[in-house]
C-alpha cells in the first residue's frame, strides 16, 4: 500500500470549562495505594470542569455532555455525582452500548474507589451481573436497563441515569433513552419516587438532536486532550482490506520503536482469529527478524478474562498488537496504543421488511466512526491512523452513522417494550421515529411466533402479549431463540436447545486456519489441515450444522469432565489440546459454556427447564421448525435455494456441513452477504414439519402487500 498523508487538526477550543479544582477529589485519599490513582484522576481533562459540571447537573433535570474520547467522562462523572451526594442515596446507572466496556469501566472505577467490583461499584451485562444492595454506581449495557424497566417502569432504584456513547446510535441506546424519558415523566406525576435526572454523553459535536429530545436540555462541551493524529490514506483502492491491514501492521512493527502499540480494526471474529494467527506465525518465522510482540484478539464473544488480557500493557521489551472489532471504538482504554490501522469497514445488520429477512453484511463506516477509531491512537500522545480507504472514498462516506433503529429488525425490542407496557413503538418517544413498515414487520413476526395477538394483521393494531410472549420476554435473546427455549421445555429437550443457543451466541465455533498453541489459544501451526479436517469429520451430522454443534459440545464436555477428574493429567488431555486437534475455537467453546450456565439458571428460575426427552432428534426437529420456520428454504433446479414465502435466492455457506450435500429443504439461522446471500447454521428439515406454519406466512405476505397498496397514492 502506498499511503498519502493528511493531518486533521483537533479543535483549539470547544467552549471548554476552565474552572480548576484546588483541592483533592472528595472521598479519595491522597496517600496510600490510591495516591497514584488520585493524581491520574486530577490529570484528566474532565477534572477542570468538575465544579461547572456539577453545578449544571444539580440545576437541570437533563444535561448533555459533549466530551472527546479520552476526557474521562465515562469513569469520572458518575464518581463526581456520588462524591457530591447528588444521588441522594439512590443508584447512579451508567449505560454502555457494549458489554466489554461496561465490565472494564466498572473494574477501573472500582479500583479508583478502592472496592471490589460488585460492592460500591458494579455492573450488569447479558448473562452476568456483579451488584449488591450497597452498589451505588452500576454500569450496564443498554439492553439490561430495558429489561429492568419490564419489572419497574419508573426505575425507582435510580436517581441518575447516565447515557454514555449515545453518538453511536445503537438500537438499544435509542430505545433506552425513550425508556428513561418515560420513567422521568412518570416520576414527575407520581410525586413519591422523587426526581430522575439524566446525563446524556456524546463524543461527537452533533448533539443538537439529543438536546431536542430532552426538551432543550443544556449542552456542555468539555475539551479533550489535544494530541494530533496523522491520517494516512491508501493511494489506490484496497481490494483486500484484511491483507492491507496485515501488511501495514508488519511494516509498522519493523519501523516503529518499542513499545508503541498497534490497534487493528477488522469486522468480525473469523477475520480477527485468522489475522491473529497470521501475525503470530509471522512473529515466529526466524527469517522475518521481527521484534517481539504480543498479539491479542478483542471482540464481543471473547470470554471476559481474554478480553482483559487484550487491555493490559505489553510486557517489557515487547509490542502490544490488538486486533479488534468496533468494540474497541469507545470507552475502552487499551494500554500503549500509538498506531491505529483501520479497515474502514464494519459488519452491520440490515433488515428488509418486505421479506422479513435480516442480513449481516460488511459495509464502509461513517467518517465519525473513523475518527473515533483514530482517537484510540491519540490518548497518550501524538499518534497515527492508517485507513484502508482512498482519500476520495473517505470523504464520500456519510459524516455520521445511520441510526441502527432505521435499518434493523425491531422484533426483539418490540417484544421487550410490550413487556414493559409500551403499547406502540410508533407513538413511543424516540430521537428518530422508526420506519412504520419495520414496526409492522416486527409485530407480524411476533404474531407468527405466537408471542402477540393482533386485532388487525394488516394495520398491526391492538398488539397484546400472549402468555408465551411474556415468557419469551424474560430471555435476553432474539425472539426466535426465546421461543426455542420455551418450546423446548414443552418437548422435554431443554438441554439440547440451550446448548445450541449458547453455541450460536459464540459466533465462530470452527477455526478455518491454524492458530498457535499455548496461552494464545489455538492449534499447532505445523498441523496438517487435512488431518484436522479428518478428525473434525467425526462430529459432522448429515442432519446439518446445529446437530453437529451438539456433538462438538458433547465431546468438549466429556473432555472437561475427564480433565477435572484427572487434575494432574498431561497437557494432551486438556480442553485446549482437544480444540487444537480438531480445529475448534477454544475461546468460542469457553464462552458458550459460560452462556449455557446462565441460560440454564434463567430457564430454571422461570420454570422452563424440562429434560425428559433430551437426545431425541425428532423432538428437536419439531422445536426448531416451530421457531425457525420463517427461515425455511427449498432447493431449486440450479442448486440455489429459495426462501419459502418470499422467494429470496440464497445459498448454503461453504462452512456448513451441508455444503454440496444439497438437501431438499433446510432451516437457517442467519444470512451473510458477500458475493451472494449465504445461509449460515443450516439444518436439514422435513418440509411437512413447517407446512402448518406456511399458511400463516402467506397471511403475513398478503397483509404486507395490502398495507403497501393502501399507502400508495391514488
Amino acid at each position: 500500500m502506498s499511503p498519502g498523508v493528511r493531518h486533521f487538526e483537533r479543535p483549539q477550543s470547544i467552549h471548554g470549562f476552565d474552572s480548576a479544582m484546588g483541592s483533592g477529589i472528595i472521598g479519595i485519599p491522597r496517600d496510600g495505594n490510591l495516591g497514584k490513582l488520585n493524581a491520574e484522576r486530577q490529570h484528566l481533562p474532565i477534572f477542570s470542569a468538575r465544579s461547572a459540571l456539577l453545578e449544571q447537573i444539580e440545576k437541570n433535570d437533563n444535561v448533555i455532555v459533549v466530551a472527546e474520547t479520552g476526557s474521562g467522562k465515562t469513569t469520572q462523572i458518575p464518581q463526581y455525582i456520588l462524591e457530591s451526594k447528588l444521588n441522594k442515596r439512590l443508584r447512579i446507572g451508567v449505560t454502555q452500548p457494549r458489554r466489554v466496556a461496561a465490565i472494564s469501566v466498572a473494574e477501573r472505577v472500582a479500583q479508583e474507589k478502592s472496592c471490589e467490583v460488585g460492592q460500591l461499584v458494579g455492573y450488569s451485562v447479558r448473562f452476568q451481573e456483579k451488584v449488591c444492595p450497597a452498589t451505588k454506581i452500576k454500569y450496564m449495557t443498554d439492553g439490561m436497563l430495558v429489561r429492568e424497566a419490564i419489572l419497574d417502569k419508573m426505575l425507582k432504584a435510580y436517581s441518575f441515569i447516565i447515557l454514555d456513547e449515545v453518538h453511536e446510535r445503537s438500537l438499544h441506546t435509542d430505545i433506552v433513552m425513550g425508556i428513561v424519558y418515560r420513567a422521568q415523566q412518570l416520576r414527575k406525576c407520581d410525586g413519591v419516587a422523587g426526581p430522575l435526572k439524566t446525563v446524556t454523553m456524546s463524543a461527537t459535536m452533533d448533539a443538537e438532536a439529543f438536546s431536542n429530545f430532552w426538551n432543550g436540555a443544556p449542552m456542555l462541551y468539555v475539551q479533550g486532550r489535544e494530541h494530533p493524529v496523522d491520517y494516512l490514506f491508501s493511494a489506490q483502492k484496497v481490494n483486500d482490506y484484511v491483507l492491507g491491514c496485515l501488511s501495514t501492521c508488519i511494516q509498522l512493527h519493523k519501523e516503529c520503536p518499542l513499545p508503541e502499540g498497534i490497534l487493528i480494526f477488522l469486522t468480525g471474529q473469523e477475520e480477527i482469529e485468522e489475522a491473529v494467527a497470521s501475525l503470530r506465525n509471522a512473529m515466529k518465522e526466524s527469517n522475518n527478524n521481527l521484534k517481539p510482540a504480543v498479539v491479542s484478539p478483542l471482540y464481543a464473544a471473547l470470554p471476559d478474562h481474554m478480553q482483559r488480557e487484550a487491555l493490559k500493557p505489553a510486557p517489557p521489551g515487547k509490542r502490544k498488537i490488538v486486533v479488534a472489532t468496533n468494540v474497541a471504538e469507545a470507552s475502552l482504554t487499551i494500554a500503549g496504543i500509538k498506531h491505529v490501522i483501520d479497515s474502514g469497514c464494519a459488519k452491520i445488520k440490515e433488515f428488509e421488511p418486505r421479506t422479513g429477512l435480516e442480513t449481516l453484511a460488511v459495509r464502509k463506516i461513517s467518517r465519525a466512526q473513523c475518527e473515533q477509531r483514530a482517537g484510540r491512537a491519540g490518548r497518550l500522545g501524538p499518534g497515527s491512523c492508517r485507513v484502508m480507504l482512498t482519500r476520495e472514498e473517505w470523504t464520500s462516506q456519510p459524516a455520521l452513522p445511520e441510526p441502527e433503529l432505521l435499518r434493523c429488525n425491531l422484533a426483539g425490542v418490540t417484544l421487550q417494550l410490550l413487556a414493559a407496557e409500551v403499547p406502540s413503538l410508533v407513538s413511543f418517544r424516540l430521537v428518530n421515529a422508526p420506519p412504520r413498515a419495520a414496526v409492522r414487520s416486527a409485530l407480524r413476526q411476533l404474531w407468527l411466533l405466537d408471542a402477540v395477538l393482533l386485532d388487525d394483521l394488516r394495520r398491526c393494531h391492538g398488539a397484546t402479549l400472549t402468555p408465551l410472549g411474556y415468557h419469551m420476554s424474560r430471555f435476553p435473546l432474539d425472539p426466535r431463540f426465546s421461543k426455542l427455549l420455551c418450546d423446548a421445555a414443552k418437548q422435554g429437550c431443554s438441554a439440547d436447545v440451550i446448548t445450541i443457543v449458547s453455541l450460536l451466541s459464540a459466533e465462530q465455533l470452527f477455526t478455518s486456519r491454524r492458530i498457535n498453541s499455548g496461552a494464545n489459544g489455538g492449534g499447532s501451526a505445523n498441523d496438517d489441515g487435512d488431518a484436522v479436517a479428518a478428525r473434525r469429520a467425526k462430529f459432522e451430522s448429515v442432519h446439518g450444522d446445529l446437530p453437529t454443534y451438539l456433538r462438538v459440545f458433547g465431546h468438549y464436555r466429556s473432555v472437561l469432565k475427564n480433565c477435572k477428574k484427572n487434575a494432574f493429567g498431561n497437557a494432551s488431555s486438556s480442553p485446549q489440546h482437544f480444540c487444537d486437534e480438531h480445529g475448534l475455537s477454544y475461546r468460542a467453546l469457553s464462552y458458550a459454556w459460560e452462556v449455557r450456565l446462565q441460560l440454564r439458571q434463567l430457564a430454571e428460575s422461570n420454570d422452563l427447564w424440562n429434560n425428559t426427552n433430551n437426545g431425541n432428534e425428532e423432538r428437536l426437529s419439531q422445536v426448531l421448525s416451530e421457531a425457525l420456520f420463517m427461515n425455511c428454504a427449498e432447493r431449486q433446479v440450479d442448486g440455489s435455494y429459495a426462501v419459502v414465502g418470499t422467494g429470496e435466492t440464497v445459498r448454503i455457506h461453504p462452512s456448513s456441513v451441508l455444503f454440496r450435500r444439497n438437501p431438499d429443504c433446510v432451516l437457517f439461522v442467519e444470512l451473510v452477504e458477500t458475493s451472494s446471500k449465504y445461509m449460515r447454521h443450516v439444518t436439514r428439515i422435513d418440509r411437512q414439519l413447517v407446512e402448518p406454519k406456511l399458511s400463516r406466512i402467506r397471511q403475513v405476505i398478503q397483509a404486507t402487500i395490502s398495507s403497501k397498496r393502501q399507502q400508495q397514492p391514488a
